[in-house]
């Protein structure tokens, strides 16, 4: 939502930012999270980008399988199905790192969330933020995001940039 005097955006939840690593550094820093936590598997895996039927196929295939229900409560079933997201969204490419605990059974109580250390400055080889962001605001947060210790590169997305096409038209048309 923007406010429309001064065009700053007033909901920074909807914000996206874009963050990218690489495979070696979210194995580094999964190193580091084992050992802290050796009663959880860490994860690394990449997206299936599915129709929604197919989303729906899989959970319908895992259910009707000899685990049934429980195969959600297994290690591999909870990893495959947070790997698994529409196909709308196929153009972030996205890769999960995922802490999954060993023995949580589906009658217990939900784990407590677990924080883990993580220094933006060495798995991060760069950060954009929200194409959609004034320039005043994208300052801000750059500014933020340094006063927060990040000292990484900072690139624009671009990827909404206004384009001014000319386009050379060769044949005469009738009117409509």
């Amino acid at each position: 939502m923007l406010d429309k005097a001064t065009r700053r955006n007033l909901e920074f939840a909807g914000e996206g930012v874009t963050v990218t690593t690489t495979v070696d550094r979210l194995l580094a820093a999964s190193e580091g999270w084992h050992t802290e936590g050796s009663d959880a598997h860490v994860i690394l895996g990449a997206v299936s980008y599915l129709p929604d039927a197919e989303i729906g196929q899989r959970i319908a295939n895992a259910c009707n399988s000899p685990r049934g229900p429980g195969f959600f409560c297994s290690v591999q079933g909870r990893a495959e199905s947070l790997l698994w997201k529409r196909d709308y969204f196929a153009h972030e490419h996205e890769v999960r790192l995922l802490l999954i605990g060993r023995d949580w059974k589906h009658v217990t109580p939900r784990p407590d969330v677990r924080t883990v250390k993580f220094d933006a400055n060495e798995y991060f080889t760069r950060i954009s933020f929200d194409p959609r962001l004034e320039p005043f605001e994208v300052k801000e947060r750059t500014a933020a995001l340094r006063d927060a210790g990040y000292s990484g590169e900072i690139l624009p997305d671009e990827s909404y940039q206004k384009v001014l096409y000319q386009i050379v038209m060769t044949k005469d048309w009738a009117d409509p």
